[in-house]
């Protein structure tokens, strides 16, 4: 049962890759666990480690998150209020 959790999981991850607007993608991560603020702006990210879910993952308000960004879920993110978070 845990396997086909994670595998359900890591499907909605992939979904999220799809999904092409940053603002919908903050709400859809918000609907499946994660604890996401006002006027967040996600871009496309890959989350691994989800054999929790997204519930590790926590955003304040005003949080933007750049193309290429890679979270581990393995324990628990909060990212501030105002944080960008882009790869180098």
């Amino acid at each position: 049962m845990q396997k086909l959790k994670k595998a359900w999981f890591m499907l909605l991850e992939l979904g999220f890759r799809i999904v092409i607007h940053p603002g919908l993608r903050a709400r859809l991560l918000a609907f499946c666990g994660a604890t996401v603020g006002k006027n967040v702006r996600i871009y496309e990210v890959q989350l691994f480690n989800l054999e929790n879910g997204f519930k590790h993952l926590k955003i304040a308000d005003d949080v933007h998150i750049g193309t290429g960004c890679r979270l581990d879920l393995e324990g628990e993110i909060y990212l501030a209020q105002g944080v960008t978070i882009e790869p180098i």
